[in-house]
């Protein structure tokens, strides 16, 4: 009996996280558009710098 009400407690938690994690969605966007900039910004410094040394190489 003991067991079968930890399980029961169990499922209830997971529901009330899924509704908590659920609503905003603007979080994740908002993560994805920060990572979006941050490859960007990292590929533009690897493409300045290989233009740097093929410059310096010719």
């Amino acid at each position: 009996m003991s067991s079968g009400n930890h399980l029961q407690e169990d499922t209830s938690n997971d529901d009330y996280w899924y509704g908590q994690l659920s609503p905003p969605t603007a979080l994740p966007l908002r993560l994805q558009t920060k990572v979006y900039t941050v490859t960007l910004a990292i590929t533009a410094c690897l493409l300045n710098s290989l233009e740097t040394a093929t410059i310096e190489a010719v």
